[in-house]
Formats: C-alpha cells, structure tokens, sequence
C-alpha cells in the first residue's frame, strides 16, 4: 500500500495516455498488423475503433481510481513519492493556510520561516507546475485535507525539520542501485515514514482480505466437519431456508398496512414466527426423509456409515470426492479430439466473421459522441455533481442551463405540457440546488419511462418471443428516442469559458508521461535470466563456475546447512490429496535427502 502512486503515477497512468496520444509506440505489432491487411477506409475504420477503446480504457480506469487516489486520505502517500513528493507537500501547505481552523490549533508551525518551500503565491499563474496540479484537486477537498493533517499528527513539533526538508526539495530523490525508492525515503525521512505507515502500512486489499475468508472457510474447520456437511448445510440455508424465512415475515406482514409493509421485518420477531419454524421443519421432515432413504438404496450411493465415518474421520470422505472429482476430469481430458490450429485457419474464420460492434462504430464519431453525452446528462447525479462558476448563484445557472438542455422541463414543472411563461418568472419558485436537481430528476424519470415503452413495443422486451430484437441489431435506442421526441436538445449550453470548471483530476492525469523503467516489465537483450528453482543452472567455462560458486557462497555464508534448507527438490512435485507416490520417486527422494543432509 505504501508504494501505490510509485506504480500509478508511474507505469499505469503514463502508459495509458502514452498509448493514446502514440499508438504506434505502445502497440507496435497491433498497428503493423492493420497497416499490412487493410488499407483505405477500412484502415481508417480499424484504426480509430482502436483508439476509440484506448481512449474508453483511459477514462474507465481514471473513473475508477480517482474516486479514492486522488482524494484525502490516500493522497497524503504522495509524500513519500520521489518526484512529486515535494510539490504535493507545498500544495497541501498552501490548503492549509487558506483554511485556518476556528479553535486555534496551529497547522503549520514556524509558518514564517524561510526554511520552508514556496507555498504562497499571489496569483495561480506564477505557481510552478508540479504544485498547481495538485492544489486544484487538493481545493476541492479542503475540509478533508485540514482534518486528516491534524488527524495523522502531522502538525505535531517532531515532524518539523522533516516536512521543511522535503518542501525544499527541488528535484527527483536520487535512489542509490536496486533500492527501492520507498526505502530510501524512510532513511532520509524517518519519523514522517513511520507516522504515514502507522495508518497505512497494515492497510488490507480486497484480494487478501478474500484468501483469507476462503482459508478461514476451508481450514478452519473441525476434524469431524467435512466439506460436504459444509456444501449441505449452505444448500439448505440458499434454498429452504429462505423460503422459510420468506413464509414467515409474509405472515407477519399480512395484517399491516401498506407503509408497514414497505419496512423491512425480520423473520424471528414475534411469537408467531418463532411457532412457525417448529411446523414448518415438521412439514419439512417427512420429505427429507424420503430423498434420504431413495438415496440409501440406491447401490455404490458413496455415503459411508456413520461407524466408518467415526473411526476414519469426515476428512477422509474429502479426499475420497476429490480423487473421484480427479478421475472424472482425467476421463473427460483423454477423450477430447482438437484439430491442430494454424494461422491461414484463424484469418478464414476472422474473414467469415462479423464483429457484432461494427454496425454500431460506423455510425460515425459525431453519432457517437452525441449518444454518449445524451446518457451523461439524463442522470441526475449528473447535475448534482456539476460545478459550475461565475458570479451568479449556484442553483440559478443550474436551472437556466437545464432549462436549454431540456425543452420540456418547465411545462413539466407546471403540472402538464401547455404553452409556458418565460422561464425567468418560475425562477422565483427555484431557491436552491436541491430543488433543482429535484424537480430535474423527476423530469428525467417521466421521460425515460415513456422511450423505454415505445423502444420496448417495437424492439419488444423478451428475448424469448419471435419478435424481439437483440439490441446489436436494432434501428434505434432509447437515448435516440429521448432526442427526436425533443425531451433533450443537443447544444452547447456551456459556450462561456468561465461557466463550468473543468475535472480537475482528469487534467491532473492527463501530464503525466513518463514511465518508470522499474515497472516497464521489459529486458533488454543482453540480460539472461536464469532460475535455480525450476532447474539446474548449466554453467560454461571453469571461470563462469567459479564466479557461480564464489557468488553462491557470499549468499550462503560460512553455513552449509542453508544450502539445503532454501533448496527446492529436483524431482518434487505437486500431489494431489489422495494420489500415491511411485516406488522410483520414494527412493529418488531419499536419496536426495540423503545427499542434501546437514553436516552435524
């Protein structure tokens, strides 16, 4: 967690807008492959659907990271970040004093001083790049930047010299060979480390927090539970179990009224429902019984007796099930037939092909555009989230600008769709954000209801009947609909360059270039790898195995019992729960213990 932005801001951000701005650069052989079998429009057309997902890709994946990277508290781990480090700290530097707090706690102590970096500036303009690209993301999440300060105690009198320090720092932090830059960071900043992997360094991800629960879930159990009890008891609980549930809150709702029986209600509250499981698992009883019996006696059924599974446990059914799961799938594998696959096949077959998106994409880049912006602004989150500036009052603009956007929004607003006053005399009516953004998602709703009637009568709305229409084939969509109708109207609402602030975080993402050769994944030529877990490594000349052997030894020291103790065996491999191993392993395996021994 601590070392995130070092591969973000660089390896995953500057190559996707690398790959945007220079295909050719990032993509070679997908770009030589359309210019060697299409030419003329057809390339064209390849070309831009190419860098119409590229494009998709890059919004996709700022979408999904600037949502927590790029906002307090996360940010704060761009201070251990070798290049930007610095300028983040004197945009934070600047927040914070803009935004004093009321009960006097001092946020920057020795503000004064002239140890610390250039943070203040009297106009944006002359603020230098590497700080304006963070104050106006940092701007628009003030409260939070002062409350994570004062909450991560870096205001405190200990990390002084260190945050002076770096705020000074005018370029890249050198890192000295292989080291890490994270590393290098704690030396030089050491309390400012330790303060930040306080709150972040035991910072669990979603993937580790999900091995977990599996390794919790399958070992966590009794010697006497097996897996199968486990699948058994989770079947009944997805099934039955909710249908039991479900019965009883139904009886328990079936004399409230119509409000309460929006509420949620649990299933064990009252008497009743507590009478009720007694009856229902009686009811439920002679059913079981009579699966379980049909399944009794029926031959090789593979249900042991409840002796044997006393004597030998309930894990030993495990390992039954799955040399049973093994046999079958060895079965399956040996009766596959595959036809050897070759590359004049592969092109017949994309020849014959017709890529299900390409109706779509040759509609031309306008239509497309036009769609999408029709789906961005027919959400009311949309308007919710729009910042708009200027001198005029929030919601004002806010309502104007809709009102352009949406011919029918104010004969909507007055109860039905007659010939309206001026829509500055319903202004009066309008006195804040909310109410607007109200009375906008109202309209939308009533105008998404209607096009998804009309769009599902003639496309039709089951896939099962004759006449439905996969929506890869249809003639028009539901934001089609929204247009020709005129519930939208396509304009530019936003002539005035001043009107609307433009996504902070998405300009901010769109600077950085470089990559990182650390994270390229790339070797050059003359580096050859070589892996002494896997095999053996051959070794050339007398002089190659006595640097081999002399570099072996530096890493095993004066010890030779660590030689065998890190060592994977030659002939070991993975077994399965159930398999046996041969004769010939057992006894190569010995002999390799014996060898690789420990000398006492």
């Amino acid at each position: 967690m601590m070392e995130i932005y070092d591969v973000w801001l660089g390896f995953e951000v500057p190559w996707w807008n690398k790959a945007v701005d220079n295909p050719e650069q990032q993509l070679p052989n997908t770009m030589k492959y359309l210019e060697d079998n299409f030419d003329g429009e057809e390339l064209v057309f390849r070309r831009s659907q190419i860098m119409r997902g590229l494009k998709k890709g890059r919004d996709k994946m700022m979408k999904m990271s600037t949502k927590y990277l790029l906002r307090p508290p996360i940010m704060y781990l761009l201070l251990t970040h070798r290049e930007y480090g610095s300028g983040f700290l004197r945009a934070v530097l600047a927040v914070l004093a803009q935004n004093p707090v009321a009960d006097g706690t001092v946020l920057i102590h020795d503000a004064d001083s002239s140890e610390w970096g250039d943070y203040l500036y009297d106009d944006l303009a002359n603020c230098p790049v590497e700080v304006r690209q963070w104050y106006t993301v940092l701007c628009q999440h003030s409260e939070e930047v002062v409350h994570f300060w004062r909450q991560f105690c870096l205001n405190k009198d200990s990390l002084v010299n260190e945050l002076k320090k770096l705020s000074k720092q005018s370029c890249a932090r050198p890192v000295n060979g292989d080291t890490a830059p994270i590393l290098t960071f704690k030396e030089e900043y050491p309390t400012l480390f330790e303060c930040l992997e306080a709150v972040f360094g035991m910072m669990m991800s979603n993937s580790r927090l999900c091995e977990q629960m599996h390794g919790a879930l399958r070992y966590g159990l009794r010697i006497e539970q097996g897996m199968d009890e486990v699948d058994a008891r989770r079947d009944y609980e997805v099934v039955f179990g909710y249908l039991f549930k479900q019965e009883r809150r139904e009886k328990d709702l079936s004399g409230r009224g119509a409000k309460r029986q929006k509420v949620s209600h649990k299933h064990n509250n009252s008497k009743d429902q507590l009478t009720m499981i007694s009856a229902q698992l009686t009811e439920y009883l002679p059913k079981w019984l009579k699966e379980a019996n049909e399944l009794l006696q029926q031959p090789n059924h593979g249900i042991p007796s409840l002796t044997e599974t006393r004597n030998k446990g309930r894990r030993d059914q495990d390992k039954k099930n799955i040399a049973t799961q093994l046999e079958a799938h060895d079965e399956k594998v040996g009766t596959l037939t595959r036809e050897k696959l070759t590359v004049d096949a592969m092109k017949e077959e994309a020849d014959r092909t017709t890529p299900s998106n390409d109706k779509l994409l040759r509609m031309g880049e306008e239509r497309l555009q036009c769609r999408e912006h029709i789906c961005n602004i027919t959400t009311k989150k949309y308007w919710v989230e729009l910042e708009i500036g200027g001198r005029r009052p929030h919601f004002h603009v806010l309502w104007f600008t809709a009102v352009k956007t949406f011919p029918h929004l104010l004969p909507f607003h007055r109860g039905g769709f007659q010939i309206p006053r001026p829509y500055w005399r319903n202004i009066t009516q309008i006195r804040t954000k909310t109410i607007a953004t109200n009375i906008i998602g109202s309209y939308l709703s009533m105008a998404k209801k209607v096009t998804k009637l009309i769009c599902d009568f003639c496309h039709g709305n089951d896939s099962t009947r004759r006449n439905f229409v996969p929506k890869r084939d249809r003639q028009f969509q539901q934001n089609d609909l929204l247009e020709w109708l005129n519930f939208v109207r396509v304009v530019d609402v936003f002539d005035s360059p001043n009107a609307i602030v433009e996504n902070a975080a998405s300009i901010c993402l769109s600077t950085f270039h470089a990559v990182d050769d650390h994270y390229t994944y790339t070797l050059s030529d003359d580096v050859v790898l070589t892996s002494s877990d896997d095999a053996p490594t051959e070794v050339g000349t007398a002089a190659d195995a006595e640097v081999a052997n002399e570099a072996q030894s530096n890493v095993n020291g004066s010890d030779p019992r660590r030689s065998s103790t890190r060592r994977r065996q030659p002939n070991s491999r993975r077994r399965y729960p159930g398999e046996e191993s041969s004769s010939e392993e057992e006894e190569s395996d010995e002999e390799d213990v014996a060898n690789n021994a420990p000398v006492p």
